[in-house]
């Protein structure tokens, strides 16, 4: 299938020109910069372009004359516009976003174009006060993983300019602005060591985080399988000291249900979601005219954990919790707020009252 987009440069004595810089038609001669067959200058058509002089399925003119363009105008102008140093925090939840350094246009002491660097080979490669840079310029393709990886593992500084937007009709004039002088400019720090130190930093610490967590996490499941191996009444008062009852006053916040959590005894797991809600507003650092929030799932998935109920729980076991719930927001402990979410209106302390 024929691309759409008009081939807008032709090549010539290993320069590119634009359609009324040369003889109009066949004596243009001028060669296609993707598949080096002749081409046609169409100075007269509503957008002034090259045409394959015969009918060709080349379909990389268009790609190929603004990837060779860029190329030409850096090493001719022997400048280069360094896009802003902007650190984007990896960690996929997290919004923030730092301005390290500005843009700048920079001169160069050497331009190389496609010269290979051990195992792949970068659009150019430039050299400014010293230190060397990787220029990448994305058309229709952009950098993919695996040269991403190759950039990496070498740790050069690797822009890519994205002229991705542009499309037929336009010069050598215009796309030298929108890689110089356009207010948008569209390019990125493909690698920059004091990003990758960032981003690495970050990434460790994360990792530490979940393990930590994960280790806790095995640290309270040893505890959960010594409190499983306990008789029910055991239990129970375990679940009544930490929250500070007695099992008169459980009595009176316990609700009769049909269907119990597994085999657990009623009053057991029931007291054991006041628990769960203790240590959820313990971990908050909850006090009245704050607001602290109990998920139903969370609750159901850490109950779940303690008595080693089967995780392909089943809709009954669920409406079973969300009916004691309901119990403690008639008690006025919780305030159903939105769908699972709970907000948490009085303390342990205040639930003997």
């Amino acid at each position: 299938m024929k691309s759409t987009l008009l081939v807008p440069f032709g090549l010539k004595d290993e320069t590119l020109y634009e359609p009324t810089q040369v003889e109009n038609g066949k004596a243009c001669d001028c060669v296609c910069p993707a598949c080096k067959k002749p081409l046609v200058a169409k100075q007269n058509a509503k957008t002034p372009h090259f045409a394959h002089s015969q009918d060709d399925n080349c379909t990389r003119g268009f790609e190929t004359a603004v990837h060779l363009a860029v190329k030409q105008i850096i090493a001719e102008k022997m400048e280069v516009r360094l896009p802003a140093v902007v650190w984007k925090n990896p960690l996929p939840r997290s919004k923030e976003i730092s301005k390290l350094y500005v843009e700048e246009i920079v001169k160069l002491e050497s331009v190389f174009l496609e010269q290979v660097v051990d195992d792949f080979i970068p659009d150019i490669i430039v050299v400014s006060n010293g230190t060397t840079y990787l220029v990448e310029v994305a058309v229709t393709h952009f950098i993919d993983e695996i040269k991403q990886n190759k950039i990496n593992n070498k740790k050069i500084q690797t822009i890519e300019i994205d002229v991705s937007g542009l499309k037929n009709g336009f010069t050598l004039v215009e796309l030298e602005k929108a890689i110089y002088i356009n207010k948008d400019y569209k390019a990125e720090w493909k690698y920059h060591p004091i990003l990758a130190k960032l981003d690495f930093d970050v990434l460790q610490a994360e990792e530490k985080r979940i393990a930590e967590l994960e280790e806790e996490e095995r640290k309270e499941d040893e505890k959960f399988k010594k409190y499983r191996d306990r008789p029910p009444e055991e239990k129970l008062q375990l679940n009544l000291k930490y929250i500070g009852l007695t099992n008169q006053q459980m009595n009176s916040l316990k609700r009769r249900v049909f269907n119990n959590l597994g085999d657990v005894k009623e009053v057991v797991w029931q007291s054991a979601v006041l628990v769960y809600i203790a240590k959820i507003s313990e971990a908050e650092g909850w006090e009245d005219g704050l607001s602290c929030y109990i998920n139903l799932f969370d609750c159901f998935d850490w109950l779940q954990r303690v008595f080693d109920i089967n995780p392909y729980h089943n809709d009954s076991e669920i409406s079973t919790l969300m009916l004691y719930f309901k119990h403690l927001v008639q008690l006025k402990i919780l305030k159903q707020d939105d769908g699972s979410e709970y907000e948490l209106l009085m303390n342990k302390e205040q639930w003997a009252k």
